[in-house]
């Protein structure tokens, strides 16, 4: 909808409105009501007959009821009462509608087009075009009478001819200025909405004034009538045109849209927009979002192009919601990780088990890197839908790591009751059992599910609400305290909350840790408390004598190689530096006191000679490896002083392991249906002191080669392959 009103919200001269108050009448005081004086002046282009005249006393530029209010007589004269504040404080307006006001610079005609004339508060007596001009200017210029002097100055006319009746003056220079004035105002007037500011229609009048009416000024002085000067300005001002067009979607405020130096700034549910500098024919015009309003995403098409000599709305917006997304850091690989979407930062410095702040995300560009330290950690562009929180969860180790996208908006459980996902983000580990007892689990507990493969979920499951003992068992166990990966209290599972266990791998590879997380609120990481440890017997007696090793930490046994193999099984233990007691053929020997890493694996190497014996505690990696790899090291038992190399079919793996030491592990290709030929040299022979083919690689598999002591073989050397995992 078009406006032929100036707006007066915001305006400097018509704010001054609320001291005038509204229409008389006293108050409960009994005091008494000031007087009222008429107020009498002319409306002029040409005389303007039939042209509506109001008090705007409440400055929104429409009369309303209760306004005073005339009609100009046939020679534009008008006279209303009011009082004398109000007068000297609030504008008066005069309306000329089409099809009922005369100008009587076109004879015998009603005007074409609507438009409305002002004057600065207390200067009624002449509304013309020109005090209409002044208006314009106050805000820019910062008083009435420097925006006077700047009229007059642009007009190259004197400040007296500003608010003079140029009509009855027969000031025809004067008179053919304002006639160009009018259709400056009719024509921005016409091209100006409903959200069109003061401010902006103002600017608009003034650069339609310069570009327009002054650099044909003398033309227009000298025009042989107003309605010659009126068609000069008119033939030159009917190629400004204005830009707009409409909006969907746009709920939320803070959309500002711009075409090079213009912009318009839009409310929340607009659903068309105009900007206020007005354009000429010919020109171009590539309209932009300047600044996106909260938590949506403003696209822009249809929004270049040229001016074809006519205004146009066809540029199109359209807003979408945004999702709110956070990062969640499950990777005990990385100290810090930080997180990008389409290349502006969401995320910095969340440590393991905590989570970013949620940040408003376009659905369209949703491109999500991950880094730590700026080297790039995994990349991903995940599917978000508008209005939607999300937490997008980073697990795993160095060059092993994945992503997944927990969808935060599921619907929440009656009251006493929580629902909880369990999500296995620990694919080493396989498949998971889940136990949510009051306390520690009796045997016969059930599960509260099972099983959960790795890298996959429970499904939301419900529970009453409350504080749980968490304990989690391989999917093997059939017994709630056997094959234990992790075991903690005080999960709180509030009622009507939505919740979500994570279970993340450690650095052993078999034991887990957890991470809770309220649906859009707090997350929480839990420890495990336990590692895994074996004891390997490598210690070589005289020949043909047997040396048995027996370990035990804390009550529990972990090796008796004289009624067993000589590798010992993982045993699940509290990482806590408790000495290991050890004895040789029943004699104790010196007790070390390694201290455990929760979550990690071991294995206590006893090597040697029965007269000399030593203990190397080695950090197991029993991590899978990629799909489609194996992994593979060297352990060196030998007591023989002397190091060795291990190749795969020729190629390298480990070189000179010293003896009581393991290499790293390297991943090699998994076989494919092929065998391989494993070989083992030691550092004073060419000839493999260890040779095993057939060897078959499985995939994903984690091999340990051991060279061990062993007094009944010659060389006291005894080599084999152990599949870990």
């Amino acid at each position: 909808m078009h406006k032929f009103s100036w707006i007066a919200v915001g305006s400097t001269v018509l704010a001054l409105s609320a001291c005038g108050g509204g229409g008389g009448g006293g108050d409960s005081s009994g005091t008494v009501a000031p007087a009222l004086v008429t107020a009498s002046g002319v409306v002029i282009d040409g005389t303007l007959a039939n042209a509506t005249v109001f008090l705007d006393l409440n400055g929104n530029g429409i009369q309303d009821s209760g306004e005073p209010s005339t009609t100009t007589g046939a020679n534009g004269a008008f006279s209303l009462q009011a009082t004398a504040s109000q007068l000297s404080s609030i504008s008066i307006i005069a309306l000329a509608t089409a099809g009922t006001t005369t100008d009587s610079d076109n004879p015998g005609k009603t005007i074409a087009a609507n438009f409305s004339l002002i004057a600065p508060p207390g200067s009624y007596q002449v509304i013309s075009p020109i005090t209409s001009l002044v208006v314009a200017n106050i805000q820019s210029t910062g008083s009435v009478s420097a925006a006077a002097s700047a009229v007059a100055a642009t007009l190259n006319i004197p400040i007296s001819a500003l608010y003079e009746n140029y009509v009855a003056a027969g000031h025809t220079s004067v008179h053919n200025i304002a006639a160009a004035v009018t259709q400056a105002i009719a024509s921005v007037q016409s091209q100006s909405t409903v959200a069109t500011s003061l401010a902006a229609q103002y600017q608009s009048l003034n650069t339609v004034v310069a570009n327009h009416i002054v650099p044909n000024l003398t033309r227009i002085e000298s025009a042989s009538s107003p309605a010659a000067a009126a068609a000069l300005a008119v033939h030159d001002i009917k190629s400004i045109y204005s830009l707009g067009g409409s909006l969907t979607g746009l709920h939320s405020a803070g959309l500002v849209l711009a075409n090079g130096t213009g912009t318009v700034a839009l409310a929340a549910n607009a659903a068309s927009f105009n900007f206020s500098n007005l354009l000429e024919g010919g020109d171009s015009y590539n309209v932009t979002v300047l600044a996106q309003p909260a938590s949506q995403t403003c696209t822009v098409s249809n929004g270049s192009g040229q001016i074809a000599n006519a205004s146009t709305s066809a540029v199109r917006v359209n807003c979408v919601d945004n999702a709110q997304m956070r990062l969640i850091n499950a990777s005990a690989g990385y100290n810090l990780l930080d997180m990008t979407v389409n290349n502006a930062s969401v995320s910095t410095g969340i440590a393991y088990g905590a989570a970013g702040s949620y940040t408003s995300v376009d659905t369209t560009l949703s491109a999500t890197q991950v880094t730590s330290g700026g080297t790039t950690v995994i990349q991903t562009t995940p599917s978000l839908a508008g209005n939607s929180k999300y937490s997008l969860i980073v697990y795993g180790f160095p060059n092993a790591m994945r992503t997944a996208l927990l969808q935060e908006f599921e619907p929440a459980p009656a009251a006493t009751y929580a629902k909880l996902l369990v999500l296995n983000l620990a694919p080493d580990v396989g498949a998971l059992n889940v136990y949510l007892t009051a306390a520690a689990p009796m045997t016969g507990a059930a599960p509260f599910t099972n099983p959960v493969q790795g890298g996959s979920g429970s499904g939301y499951l419900q529970a009453s609400s409350g504080t749980y003992h968490v304990r989690v068992t391989g999917s093997a166990s059939t017994d709630v305290n056997t094959d234990v990966r992790m075991d903690f209290d005080g999960l709180v599972l509030d009622s009507t909350t939505v919740n979500t266990l994570i279970i993340t791998p450690t650095a052993g590879g078999v034991l887990v840790n957890a991470i809770s997380v309220i649906q859009a609120g707090a997350v929480k990481a839990y420890g495990g408390t336990n590692a895994r440890i074996r004891v390997i017997d490598s210690v070589v007696g005289a020949p043909g004598t047997d040396v048995a090793v027996v370990a035990s930490r804390a009550g529990t046994t972990l090796l008796n190689s004289g009624s067993a193999a000589p590798v010992g099984y993982y045993t699940i233990v509290p990482a806590t530096n408790d000495a290991i007691s050890l004895t040789l053929n029943g004699v104790p020997m010196a007790s070390p006191t390694p201290a455990l890493a929760a979550g990690s694996d071991y294995t206590v190497l006893v090597w040697g000679t029965l007269s000399a014996p030593q203990v190397t505690v080695i950090a197991d990696d029993n991590r899978l490896p990629l799909a489609g790899y194996a992994k593979l090291r060297l352990l060196n038992g030998a007591a023989n002083g002397l190091t060795q190399t291990m190749t795969l079919d020729y190629s390298l793996i480990a070189a000179n392991v010293v003896p009581g030491t393991a290499s790293v592990p390297v991943q090699v290709l998994a076989g494919t249906g092929t065998s391989s030929l494993l070989a083992i040299n030691a550092s004073n022979s060419v000839t493999p002191v260890f040779l095993q083919s057939p060897f078959n690689i499985q995939n994903q598999g984690v091999y340990t080669v051991y060279m061990l002591g062993n007094s009944t073989v010659p060389g006291n050397l005894v080599g084999f392959v152990n599949k870990d995992r």
